[in-house]
């Protein structure tokens, strides 16, 4: 089950299996060294290794007091 995105493409970075060791790589427990795009059946989600996406920051420029106003 992927949070926050439905769509997520199993990678090693989320893993429950690998441990990140350098930028490029995970080390594995099954599998050894692996690529962070890289990813096989014994994929298993972790949610606390994801990272997720900055939001976007909102253009104030264009706002007045009536867009504020209920």
């Amino acid at each position: 089950m992927a949070l926050f995105k439905k769509d997520m493409e199993p990678s090693c970075l989320y893993c429950a299996n690998g441990v990140r060791v350098t930028e490029e790589l995970i080390a594995c427990e099954k599998w050894g060294m692996m690529d962070i795009t890289e990813s096989c059946r014994h994929f298993a989600y972790d949610p606390l290794k994801r990272v997720p996406a900055r939001p976007k920051k909102v253009s104030a420029g264009n706002l007045n007091a009536e867009d504020f106003k209920l």
